[in-house]
């Protein structure tokens, strides 16, 4: 574990949130990160108390997560699973910063395989992409039809063809059609689930 922890305060992105430092203390470990606000990027979408974000800086948001998992996948010697990609990480600056190795919602190579892997990582960022679309929680009992959860939820509508029903009113005629199309394009792509052998 030491180890481990002495890798990731060796990893520095701007689209990651820096461990400073650790320490053992009687057999416990004490993690030191960045400061962080507690607001999160579902906060901006979906709470009518706050700023909502427009179109472009949620894109932006988006960019600047995919990068972070890319540096961990392809930029770090041995590759990190993130193994947790959420709405809640992000700068005062707008600048979308993601946790190294935490733990959160999983895609379904999970649950076949009990294993984490790279895949799980863009099959959380593929749920990321629909909340910042429809501003809704990954999972959600309120969801039509019962389903509660995002992903299988964005499947169904599209497939229904009501994708405009899915998407946060907010952004309704602020969105270019044809980024839409490629957005939605890039969200379904990442929560495919995959063929197992």
């Amino acid at each position: 574990m030491r180890n481990i922890t002495q890798l990731l305060c060796q990893i520095h992105h701007p689209n990651l949130v820096s461990l400073i430092g650790f320490c053992y203390d009687e057999n416990e470990m004490i993690l030191v990160y960045e400061y962080m606000d507690n607001v999160t990027l579902l906060d901006r979408v979906c709470n009518a108390n706050m700023d909502l974000l427009q179109w472009k800086l949620r894109l932006k948001i988006c960019i600047g997560v995919a990068r972070g998992l890319h540096y961990l996948h392809t930029g770090v010697k041995q590759g990190i699973v993130n193994r947790r990609v959420k709405e809640g990480d992000y700068t005062n600056e707008m600048r979308p910063k993601i946790m190294k190795h935490d733990l959160d919602y999983f895609g379904p190579e999970h649950y076949v395989k009990h294993a984490v892997t790279e895949k799980s990582d863009v099959y959380s960022f593929g749920v990321v992409l629909f909340k910042v679309l429809c501003s809704k929680k990954a999972i959600d009992v309120n969801l039509q039809g019962g389903l509660g959860d995002l992903a299988r939820w964005a499947v169904e509508c599209i497939r229904d063809e009501t994708l405009f029903d899915m998407i946060d009113p907010y952004l309704l005629g602020k969105i270019a059609p044809k980024c839409l199309m490629k957005f939605v394009e890039i969200a379904l792509s990442c929560i495919r689930p995959p063929r197992y052998e």
